[in-house]
This record gives structure tokens, sequence and C-alpha cells, in this order.
């Protein structure tokens, strides 16, 4: 069976698919491709998550959330899609949440 694992990795879309141990694609799963809320609510979890980091070209590294309720906020929405993902997906797939903020 096929594995999706849901990662923040920066400026990287946040669902990596694997087969046997290979990574096959990093990039919305293919039953997913007509699904724009799925892949709006990915690519803004992306979005957020690289703006929590500095990069300046001399500069990179972690800068956080500006107060608790923002990280409420985005563990909420991560919460939302994973579940989104399993409900449609769990039958095809072993999902793997490894996003992580506490």
């Amino acid at each position: 069976m096929k594995t999706i694992q849901l990662n923040l990795e920066y400026k990287c879309f946040p669902m990596w698919i694997y087969e046997g141990g290979q990574l096959l694609k990093n990039d919305l799963a293919d039953e997913l491709l007509n699904d724009t809320v799925a892949e709006n609510c990915l690519t803004n979890i992306q979005r957020k998550y690289d703006s929590l980091l500095i990069d300046d070209g001399n500069v990179f590294a972690y800068k956080g959330f500006r107060n608790k309720a923002e990280k409420e906020i985005f563990e909420d929405d991560i919460k939302e899609v994973v579940n989104k993902i399993k409900s449609k997906l769990s039958n095809r797939y072993d999902i793997v949440q490894k996003i992580d903020f506490s």
C-alpha cells in the first residue's frame, strides 16, 4: 500500500507520497487533483509554514508564530485537512501525519 506523509519542509508541498519506502512524488495525490479545497488548504498551510522562517539570503532561521492564538489556528487547519485526506484516501493509502509544533 502507498503511504501519504504529511510533513512540512521549507518551500515544498506538504504531501509526500511513498511506495515501498521510495518517494514517488511531493505533490497532491492523483485522487485529489480535482479537489480544490484540499489543494488550497495544503497550499495555505505551506505558505503559513514558510512565513514562519526568515530566509533573506544571509539568514535562514525559524522566527515562529506571533502568538499562541495564531499557532492554535494553524494547528486546527492542519487537523482539518488531515481529517479530510483521511476520510477520502485512507482506503487507498496509509496516512501519516508528521507535522508537530509541540
